[in-house]
């Protein structure tokens, strides 16, 4: 006999277990509801999370390629503007410099203005003004063109790059050059040059030739084409038509912020400029221009985007030196002799680890050869060495020395435009420039630093400040172990020496200035010198 279930369905019975759910059941189970509310939302976030990175990354993309796009613009036009000018301005931040007028073409705060043609009657036919204008969308970089003096209405006017920062400047550096040579065996007490693009003040310091020779002068004017300076017989010839410039120009922009510059005494203009990140999250956007006029002297060479050396600064081991965790010594193992050796200079920038600025200059290097070298350059030296089992800043990565390569010789380092900077182009405070002895002096040989800051020692230790580094100096402005000569404290300050020493070294030179633009090393080696760079950062 057949059993049926009650009410006579025909559907054969199906048992329920807990957490499963039957197929032809419309609920859900525990499972299910588990993979809704807790799986699905993670899944969704995680493709939501790529969207959000595709998106940002587009933009960045876009900024870049914008930034790539006007920094081409900008050259392409700039080359041509600077090449042909007569006549250059470039005010400081802010307006236009005291006595033109018009103070430029156009309207807007104006960067860089360019005079070029033949002037009828005292007025150039052509006046370009690069300026920057507020835009709905940001402060762009606006080129105006006057022509015939009227420079209220310019003839056309366009937008060569959008979104830059509203403090650009623009740098002009000049020079003059000698109308009559100087000889080795002459002291001079003026110098014949054409005619000064700008003011010298007493005391300044002039450089004459490529790296080569410094004068301090006495006061001259704009134009003058007489030159005092302080009785000095030149170490080595200097040819007519050696450069002669004013280390304090590169201040001022060679007087072209107090008014018009002829551009045949222009030796370069640079063109730095910064677009801002405007809050995308990308790192603001730097490309920097240098052009020449046709006008000038020397020869003009092709404008280019200058690409500086990169390289880096290093600490020595914590605890082997006063200031190990704030002496920054540059790394020069990228140094190019060749670059170095001109026409010109080698640009470098030394990023700072643990911050967001950067250390530039631009380093020229004329007479004995000089190379990179670890610490210590040799055995007897004091820097970079264990000496009576005590660290002297050691550890310090990479190539911090400039070492002579061939004995006997000299070598003038030449180190220009020194800035420190954060990745936004604002200017550092507090630093100070820090150079010294990376090697020892011996008998017959010196190290010269010059620079436009005063010099002052940075001691060794507290309780020594040189040691023995410059002992029995040869000339009364030498340093004598820790009886410092009245030059410390100036702008030039000598370390040299009469004796051999053939042990090691007792302490090195080493000294500071406070945020300088120049600095000048000539190493006179009967057997070889060294020299370092570094930053003292604020405590």
């Amino acid at each position: 006999m057949k059993a049926h279930r009650r009410g006579g369905d025909p559907t054969p019975w199906r048992s329920f277990t807990p957490g499963r759910r039957d197929p032809t059941d419309g609920g859900f189970t525990l499972i299910e509801l588990i993979i809704v509310s807790l799986v699905l939302p993670l899944i969704i976030g995680a493709i939501t999370m790529a969207l959000i990175s595709v998106f940002s990354l587009q933009t960045s993309t876009t900024s870049r390629i914008s930034g790539s796009a006007d920094a081409q613009v900008v050259s392409s036009n700039f080359e041509t503007d600077v090449q042909s000018a007569s006549q250059i301005v470039a005010p400081p931040v802010g307006g236009a410099p005291t006595g033109q007028s018009p103070p430029t073409c156009g309207s807007g705060t104006e960067v860089l203005s360019l005079e070029s043609g033949t002037p009828q009657g005292g007025v150039y036919p052509t006046e370009i003004s690069y300026v920057i204008v507020a835009q709905s969308s940001g402060d762009a970089l606006v080129r105006n063109v006057c022509q015939g003096g009227n420079t209220s209405t310019p003839a056309s006017s366009s937008t060569v790059s959008y979104d830059v920062a509203s403090t650009q400047t623009a740098a002009v550096t000049c020079d003059a050059t000698l109308t009559t040579a100087l000889a080795t065996n002459t002291a001079y007490t003026s110098l014949s040059v054409s005619a000064l693009p700008a003011a010298v003040a007493s005391g300044d310091q002039i450089t004459v030739g490529t790296g080569g020779q410094t004068f301090t002068a006495t006061a001259a004017g704009a134009g003058a084409t007489t030159l005092n300076v302080q009785s000095q017989t030149p170490s080595a010839a200097l040819a007519v038509g050696s450069p002669v410039v004013d280390t304090s120009w590169a201040l001022s922009n060679c007087g072209a912020q107090t008014g018009w510059l002829s551009a045949a005494n222009v030796t370069g203009v640079t063109f730095a400029v910064t677009e801002p990140s405007n809050g995308t999250g990308t790192s603001p956007y730097l490309y920097k221009l240098v052009a020449l006029p046709r006008s000038s002297s020397p020869p003009n060479p092709s404008t280019t985007v200058a690409n500086p050396t990169a390289t880096s600064c290093g600490f020595a081991t914590a605890g082997t030196g006063t200031y190990a965790s704030s002496l920054c010594f540059v790394d020069f193992t990228s140094y190019n002799a060749a670059k170095a050796a001109g026409p010109g200079c080698q640009d470098m920038s030394a990023s700072i680890p643990g911050t967001s600025y950067t250390m530039s200059f631009c380093i020229s290097v004329s007479g004995g050869p000089v190379g990179p070298a670890s610490f210590p350059t040799w055995t007897n030296a004091f820097l970079g060495n264990n000496i009576g089992g005590q660290d002297f800043y050691t550890g310090v990565p990479g190539n911090p020395a400039l070492y002579q390569t061939n004995q006997g010789t000299t070598t003038t380092v030449t180190i220009s435009d020194i800035q420190v900077e954060s990745t936004n182009g604002t200017p550092a405070t507090g630093w100070e420039l820090v150079t010294g002895d990376a090697e020892t002096t011996d008998a017959g040989e010196s190290i010269t630093w010059t620079s436009n800051q005063i010099l002052n020692l940075l001691p060794n230790t507290p309780t020594s400040q040189v040691g023995d580094a410059c002992s029995d100096p040869t000339s009364p402005d030498g340093l004598t172990g820790v009886n410092l000569a009245t030059n410390v404290g100036s702008l030039t300050v000598e370390c040299a020496s009469s004796e051999s020493v053939s042990s090691p070294r007792t302490g090195t030179v080493m000294l500071g200035a406070a945020a300088p633009t120049t600095l000048t090393v000539t190493l006179v080696g009967t057997g070889l010198e060294a020299v370092f760079l570094g930053l003292l950062l604020p405590s």
